[in-house]
Parts: C-alpha cells; sequence; structure tokens
C-alpha cells in the first residue's frame, strides 16, 4: 500500500514540481470539548455540560478518548478534512492558493493520529530557481514567530522538550535527532552549506552555539545581540558556523 502511496507521490513531484509547504497537524484529543460531549453520549450514556468537561483531569479526558478509538479517529478525519476545504481552500488563501496536496496519517504509541503533509501553492516562488530575496518574501508574508508570555498556551504547543525517544548517539554524543534547539535568527536569511574545506574552522563554533542554547532557560529575555556577545563571535561568524550544521 505505502510502496503505492510513495510512487503517486512521486509521479505529483514529477508534474508539479517540489512542494512549497511541508506541514504537521496533531490531533488535540484530550483538549477538543466537543469531541468530549460525542464519546459522552457514546461511552458513559451521558450528556456532559461545558461545566462538567472543564472540571475534567487530564487523566478522565484520556479514559474517554481511549473508550472510543474509531470515533476519535473519524472525529479527526472530519476536522482536517474541514481544515483543508474550510482554511486552506478558502477564498482568503492564507497560504497562498492550493494547487494540490498529498498527507499521509501515522499513529503514535497512545494511538492518537497526526498527519504530515505536502502542499503545492500556485505561482510561489521557488529555492534556487527563483531570486533568494523573493523566496524570503514569501517566506515572510506567510511565517512569524513568537515567543511572548501571554501566549504561552500556544507556544507550548510548538515547544519540543527532550525525551527519550529523541536522543541519540551521535559520535560518542548523546544529540537530539531534530537537531533542536534551534539556532535562533534576527531575520528569515538562506544559508547553504559551506565546501568541505571551509567547514572545519567552523564546527566548534557551532558546538559552543548549542551548548549555549542548551543551557538557556525557557522564555530567558536575550536578545540576539547579546546572545552574539556571550559567544564572543561576529554575526558574519555566527553565519557560517550554522551553515556547518
Amino acid at each position: 500500500y505505502f510502496e503505492a502511496r510513495k510512487r503517486d507521490l512521486f509521479a505529483m513531484i514529477r508534474q508539479l514540481g517540489l512542494p512549497t509547504w511541508f506541514v504537521s497537524l496533531s490531533a488535540a484529543d484530550t483538549q477538543w470539548s466537543d469531541l468530549h460531549k460525542i464519546l459522552g453520549k457514546l461511552v458513559d450514556k451521558k450528556d456532559y455540560t461545558d461545566q462538567e468537561l472543564f472540571d475534567m483531569d487530564w487523566t478522565e479526558r484520556t479514559c474517554l478518548v481511549k473508550s472510543d478509538p474509531v470515533t476519535c479517529v473519524r472525529y479527526f478525519d472530519h476536522r482536517v478534512h474541514s481544515f483543508i476545504h474550510m482554511v486552506l481552500k478558502s477564498d482568503s488563501h492564507p497560504l497562498g492558493k492550493l494547487e494540490d496536496y498529498f498527507f499521509r496519517v501515522e499513529f503514535q504509541q497512545r494511538g492518537s493520529p497526526h498527519i504530515h503533509m505536502l502542499m503545492w501553492i500556485q505561482n510561489a516562488p521557488k529555492f534556487d530557481i527563483d531570486d533568494d530575496k523573493d523566496v524570503i518574501t514569501y517566506i515572510d508574508i506567510h511565517v512569524s514567530c513568537s515567543d511572548l508570555a501571554e501566549d504561552e498556551d500556544l507556544v507550548n504547543f510548538q515547544k519540543h522538550s527532550h525525551n527519550r525517544t529523541c536522543r541519540k548517539l551521535t559520535k560518542g554524543k548523546t544529540t537530539c535527532r531534530f537537531a533542536f534547539p534551534l539556532p535562533p535568527m534576527p531575520k528569515t536569511k538562506i544559508l547553504r552549506p559551506l565546501e568541505k574545506e571551509a567547514e572545519q574552522k567552523d564546527e566548534q563554533n557551532y558546538e559552543r552555539i548549542i551548548k549555549t542554547l542548551e543551557e538557556l532557560k525557557d522564555y530567558q529575555d536575550v536578545s540576539f545581540t547579546d546572545f552574539l556577545l556571550s559567544l564572543h563571535v561576529s554575526e558574519d561568524e555566527y553565519y557560517l558556523a550554522l551553515q556547518t550544521s
């Protein structure tokens, strides 16, 4: 089955070119009160009020979700298709006019589904074909980043916390297989890999950058300029170090 789907995807890439966006969509099934109301009727034969659902702790919500995985997956599928048709394909075109898309559903150990999706956007600038300035402008229109205290609830969904599943042994060192923490950037910038001969002298700077990031605490108020000063590197040296990663 997956071999057939892979061939379908490769055929799309041959016809449409490289996709514009890679998107992951995860199920927040322990926080969807409308799903819990449905499960309450099906499993507990009870019409839960909003207050009763609000008062449920995490364990109670998890037990409710685990009690009927088929309904949860069907509900997730409905939300995904509603999001595609009502948001991504809407006249507002939040990511540009959607030309085509492909996604694969996967299941975590706890059974909750998530989706990895590729999207092709009409007339989007292409990396290494269009000018870098056009690519950067397109990215800045559609992607933003903030880490404000008042957005903490939303930011928590986008944060990576190291655990045993993300750790791997590389060259005798334990590292994160997703390469977190990611080095900060003050603005969108396209960095291409260095030639092999130029890599070695900047690898030490890169290791220092990652070590310093690992030592920073969440929401620690450090400007990009202060971060560079703590590393004792210039902005150009910083970018060169990132190009070795």
